[in-house]
């Protein structure tokens, strides 16, 4: 019978100590979070949590390929306002709440990874990380295009994640709600509001 558990290490003075984690597929990283906090682990080892992504990739409930608005967990409406962006004449854009471009078409790349593309404005734009901010460029763009890590948290919302081999992680925050204001990329151990995108399915007319 296969294990359904997930060993993380942590320190108890000095010593190195496991405890069990249960990735049954309903299990999300939120309950890995809560687990951390029951057993009151004083000292998680960094090597120990490339657990938490193991866990990412065995429970990587991703939404099914289509058109979305993405909508920021912090942006309570109504109506919501889905992040966009508005052309303007240059070959990048940034994204930003309110953007008149803004139904996003997400398709899976690999059993982990998605990408993040706009093809409603007419040539198609992709999505790609900047040091400090979420962007579109137009395709073929210089760098090849971005993929991202789509992780459901809960309440049907995902994380949009850099896909990174270490943790903590990093990916899509916003953390201003007035129109305009400009997704960034944040690093976070796991996702607060601003982290947590809400994905409504756009369907064809």
């Amino acid at each position: 019978m296969t294990d359904n558990y997930l060993y993380l290490l942590y320190l108890v003075d000095g010593e190195p100590t496991s405890f069990p984690v249960d990735i049954e597929p309903s299990k999300t990283i939120a309950d890995l979070k809560d687990a951390i906090k029951v057993k009151k682990a004083p000292e998680i080892l960094t090597f120990a949590l490339s657990a938490a992504l193991a866990l990412q990739a065995v429970n990587a409930q991703g939404p099914p390929d289509g058109k979305y608005l993405i909508v920021s967990a912090t942006l309570t409406g109504p109506p919501p306002i889905p992040v966009g962006f508005n052309e303007q004449g240059g070959p990048t854009n940034p994204i930003v709440v309110g953007g008149s471009n803004n139904v996003w078409t997400i398709t899976k790349s690999n059993p982990e990874e998605y990408q993040i593309i706009l093809k409603e404005a007419g040539p198609t734009w992709l999505t790609q990380a900047g040091e400090n901010e979420v962007f579109v460029s137009l395709m073929p763009p210089p760098p090849p295009p971005a993929r991202w890590r789509l992780q459901k948290q809960q309440d049907n919302m995902y994380s949009i994640e850099a896909p990174i081999k270490i943790w903590p992680t990093k990916g899509w925050t916003l953390t201003r709600t007035e129109p305009g204001a400009r997704v960034t990329v944040g690093i976070f151990e796991f996702p607060s509001p601003a982290q947590l995108w809400k994905l409504i399915p756009v369907l064809d007319e």
